[in-house]
């Protein structure tokens, strides 16, 4: 959230994204995108180091310690895609929501502006 705010914040003194508030939202969600997958690597490598038999068959039994058991995994692969869902969405949300909400409150007059070419 922060460095997408920052990355956006910083496209205000750029001549071609201080003229359009649209440029500056779609750039935030491409960095938001990249953001995204580089947190979903980074997750995959902290899961595979912390449980390295994470592709084994055998069911598990209390595998996050202190989870109800619904929430537990049947198998470990299946806690890194939990993980991995969680790392994707929220990432989405907050970032696409920080994007969009930096490029219109950080622009001064939006009265001026033409219609961005997509």
């Amino acid at each position: 959230m922060g460095a997408i705010f920052y990355h956006t914040y910083r496209l205000v003194d750029r001549p071609y994204d201080k003229s359009r508030a649209v440029s500056m939202m779609l750039s935030g969600l491409l960095t938001t995108v990249v953001g995204v997958i580089i947190a979903s690597i980074l997750v995959s490598i902290s899961v595979f180091v912390f449980f390295p038999d994470l592709f084994s068959t055998q069911p598990v039994i209390n595998m996050v310690q202190g989870a109800p058991i619904v929430a537990q995994p049947k198998y470990p692969v299946n806690l890194l895609v939990m993980i991995l869902g969680v790392t994707i969405i929220m990432n989405t949300l907050i970032g696409a929501f920080v994007a969009v909400m930096t490029s219109y409150a950080t622009k001064r007059d939006q009265t001026q502006d033409r219609p961005a070419v997509i």
